[in-house]
């Protein structure tokens, strides 16, 4: 998505919050680049709609939105 400009907008239904989490698929080495918080707020300021998270999952993802002026676009449930 984050290099597919067809794609206009996100909606993800509980998501992992992190690669650290055991039920998350193994991705080698991918916690010396980003995490999961890293990747979501890199598609502002395309609308995302996230739901199943709680506000400390979120915050991270909400501070990049508002540092790229697109809260707006950020839902989350």
């Amino acid at each position: 998505m984050l290099l597919e400009p067809d794609i206009s907008d996100a909606i993800l239904d509980s998501p992992f919050t992190s690669h650290m989490d055991e039920s998350c698929p193994p991705l080698l080495n991918v916690l010396r680049v980003c995490d999961v918080p890293d990747v979501l707020g890199a598609i502002a300021p395309r609308p995302i709609t996230i739901s199943g998270w709680d506000s400390t999952e979120s915050k991270k993802v909400t501070q990049i939105y508002s540092a790229a002026n697109s809260s707006k676009h950020l839902t989350l449930h």
